[in-house]
């Protein structure tokens, strides 16, 4: 666990060690952060960081801890009358890569690393108001084999249900022994279809069949995702170029404007925006009826 000394030193390399793993955390996933990127993002030197932790999970303990506290300190300022009986419920569930997304080239975590760090933040909470729940890291890796996987996996589920696995999606259900018996039988890895990392240009089991957004755009989304850039909503703002429209021959049709955007409507060549008294044609009122009957009588 972390040890902080109570004196200003102390706690100015504290600040400084966590703002540099948040940094490093931008940069890649937390178990590729070694000491060594935390010291120099955070200009601090080894030995300060192991005079004040023992490792990096610590350092995520801490921020743990400072989030839980911030949370309860707000629910203790409130007036005794306002409190009530207020409980947290934590849920976390294991990351699943999924095709045709931009995290397509990202593996999944191992089920032994998910328990760690499931285990890092139930030590963490010191209240015994929250609850810590999470997904089950076995369905979970399941889950990323077929995802990630090509026609060798078709088969593994074959071999699977004939094991006897039925609705393994309800946690109660889960054959654990099924699936890993049938890849054994297949010879099949499964840890190394959904923990494998890909380049962007690899070709990909899914890659002959289009999702109509473009996989420059997918890359591209992956590397903005890496430095916690979001990507506006088209509909709102300018066109991002994913491909989607021109691709499917659509356009992006609402029934108004957006709030906000009367006065300056975004600039999107796939956009097009029907008022409410031109969305719907207008209903004929009794004069169109008789004359339509009319007309009816005189083709007959």
């Amino acid at each position: 666990m972390y040890h902080i000394k109570n004196d200003k030193r102390a706690q100015a390399s504290t600040e400084l060690i966590c703002a540099g793993l948040l940094a490093c955390m931008k940069e890649k996933p937390f178990a590729r952060i070694t000491i060594t990127d935390v010291q120099r993002a955070s200009t601090v030197s080894r030995s300060t960081f192991y005079r004040n932790f023992d490792c990096l999970e610590d350092v995520l303990a801490l921020l743990c801890d400072r989030g839980f506290q911030a949370v309860f300190s707000e629910y203790n300022a409130l007036p005794p009358e306002q409190r009530g009986s207020v409980r947290m419920s934590v849920s976390c569930a294991v990351f699943v890569p999924k095709a045709q997304t931009p995290f397509q080239w990202d593996g999944q975590i191992s089920p032994e690393e998910t328990l760690r760090r499931v285990g890092l933040l139930k030590r963490s909470v010191k209240y015994k108001a929250v609850d810590v729940h999470y997904h089950d890291p076995a369905t979970s890796f399941v889950e990323a084999v077929m995802s990630r996987g090509g026609r060798e996996v078709a088969d593994w589920v074959e071999a699977a249900w004939r094991r006897g696995a039925r609705f393994d999606a309800w946690t109660e259900l889960f054959n654990e022994e099924a699936w890993t018996g049938a890849a054994g039988e297949l010879g099949l890895d499964p840890a190394a279809i959904a923990q494998a990392e890909f380049p962007t240009d690899y070709v990909l089991p899914w890659a002959h069949i289009t999702a109509a957004v473009s996989p420059k755009f997918l890359a591209r989304e992956r590397e903005r995702a890496a430095a916690g850039i979001t990507t506006p909503d088209c509909t709102f703002e300018n066109c991002s170029a994913c491909g989607a429209c021109p691709t499917l021959g659509v356009d992006i049709e609402l029934q108004q404007e957006r709030e906000g955007k009367e006065a300056s409507p975004a600039r999107n060549p796939y956009r097009t925006v029907a008022h409410p008294r031109q969305a719907e044609p207008p209903r004929p009122g009794r004069a169109g009826q008789r004359e339509g009957a009319a007309g009816k009588e005189a083709i007959r």
